[in-house]
């Protein structure tokens, strides 16, 4: 192969590669909606006057209950949480991302200026690049899915069920709690 072959299979990889995560992203952000809608309210009796809510989670974990039953609750207030078994998942996880995310920043930009003048090859440029935006996309989906692992009431209403008792093991997809709208 000579050099210009070698280049232009260079740059298909880099498109390939760019590709490939585009295509995750793409993944990530339609697996997230799908969890985002397994954690959602569903409603078990729609057709009486007082509505019945099971909450599901969308997490395995430890379960961590933040009310009791026959307690009233307010639309936002925290019903429980899961603990995660993954330990990316706790903030202070977050911190070691953010601080990945700053210096991938700081190499690209420092790349940016050296691809400029030919310090640095165009390879590595784009290197840095795909580090940082790998870097930004997890520390997104970490904080998304610390979010999604606290569940708040969507509706004001009386605790009706609890399935599990506080501190048990639960896996992902299970009823925890039953709300009677009000």
């Amino acid at each position: 192969m000579n050099n210009l072959e070698v280049k232009i299979k260079k740059r298909e990889t880099r498109k390939m590669r760019k590709n490939f995560i585009s295509k995750s992203t793409q993944l990530f952000v339609l697996i997230s909606i799908i969890m985002a809608f397994t954690a959602m309210p569903l409603i078990a009796n729609a057709g009486t006057k007082k509505v019945d809510l099971q909450v599901w989670t969308a997490y395995e974990g430890t379960l961590k209950l933040s009310v009791k039953e026959g307690q009233k609750i307010k639309k936002g207030q925290l019903l429980f949480y899961v603990e995660a078994i993954d330990p990316n998942m706790y903030p202070e996880h977050f911190a070691q991302l953010e601080h990945e995310v700053y210096f991938a920043r700081l190499k690209y930009d420092r790349y940016k200026k050296l691809v400029k003048v030919h310090s640095v090859s165009e390879e590595l440029y784009q290197d840095a690049w795909e580090k940082y935006v790998a870097a930004v996309d997890e520390l997104k989906m970490t904080k998304a899915n610390f979010k999604r692992a606290h569940y708040y009431a969507q509706y004001d209403g009386t605790v009706k069920n609890i399935l599990y008792p506080n501190n048990s093991g639960i896996g992902d997809g299970n009823p925890v709690l039953t709300i009677v709208k009000s």
